[in-house]
């Protein structure tokens, strides 16, 4: 194959190596229109090293089955809320509990031979989620999930964290209590009023449902919106887990439409004295007569 050959392949090969890359770069471009929050994470794992990529959201990081030990973690949100973090802690042979570290800073050791044997993981201004973790260890296999700062592992038994699972989950918190923006209203036939409810313990089971006692005086729609329909009195109630608050309504019948202000006015006209009041626009004085008004009064 003579050297002008060489060279054309050399180049062919060059050109499909990078469209190949440039084609396995675009493939795994970020989805940027994802807002819920996710946990990532890894390990540093005896005989590999930190492992690649990082495992997400439940998955499995170190190994299951082989023996080996975790010797490190770190731990990341994705799509957090502003301000939150979650901060972990590991207990390392030979060292015990270590301090708390947060958000991709290395728990436990790396390149000291050293196991992981517990840990503990927290969530800070989350309000809503819980963090769930799952430890692998030595002798004992999968342990079952624990959360929100428990220990996940053994401490003081010398078994090796073998593999982890972490997961956030959004909780379902019962209101302690509800309460209503007014415990009494007044309106009038066809007025109309929105009432807001108020969950306690930042609760979001938000599943509020809204009553009416006499839904032919007052009703009520799904956002607390109320109309007065007919004199009376009724209790509007709210209701969410097992917990309720109720506003008295009282409905009084409409103003009559014909009670607009009207104005009245005389005149003291010449030769003829105080006229008769008269109202709204209507004439007072003379016209065409030659008599002077000689006062005004309303």
């Amino acid at each position: 194959m003579n050297r002008f050959k060489i060279k054309y392949l050399l180049a062919t090969l060059a050109c499909f190596v990078s469209f190949s890359a440039f084609t396995c770069t675009a493939s795994v471009k970020a989805n940027t229109t994802d807002t819920t929050p996710h946990v990532t994470y890894d390990a540093h794992v005896e005989n590999i090293g930190w492992q690649d990529p990082w495992s997400k959201d439940g998955a499995e990081i170190g190994t299951d089955g082989k023996g080996l030990r975790v010797e490190a973690l770190k731990i990341k949100l994705l799509n957090a809320p502003a301000g939150a973090k979650i901060s972990y802690q590991a207990h390392v042979q030979n060292v015990g509990w270590q301090d708390w570290v947060s958000d991709g800073t290395e728990a436990g050791t790396d390149g000291k031979g050293l196991r992981v044997e517990a840990l503990k993981i927290k969530l800070e201004n989350m309000p809503g989620y819980s963090i769930q973790y799952q430890a692998h260890v030595q002798n004992i296999g999968w342990q079952d999930w624990v959360s929100d700062g428990a220990e996940a592992g053994t401490d003081g038994k010398g078994l090796r964290v073998e593999a982890l699972r972490i997961k956030i989950v959004k909780n379902d918190t019962p209101a302690s209590s509800i309460s209503l923006s007014k415990s009494t209203d007044s309106l009038k036939v066809g007025d109309t009023d929105t009432l807001s409810a108020s969950l306690s313990n930042n609760a979001n089971s938000r599943n509020i449902t809204w009553t009416s006692s006499d839904s032919s005086i007052v009703s009520v729609d799904n956002n607390g919106k109320i109309t007065a329909l007919k004199e009376g009195t009724a209790n509007v109630t709210a209701s969410s887990d097992g917990k309720t608050a109720s506003c008295a309504v009282t409905v009084a019948k409409a103003a009559a439409t014909d009670t607009a202000p009207s104005l009245s006015y005389s005149a003291h006209v010449q030769n003829i004295g105080w006229q008769t009041p008269v109202t709204d626009g209507m004439e007072v004085g003379t016209d065409g007569k030659g008599l002077r008004v000689e006062a005004f009064k309303l």
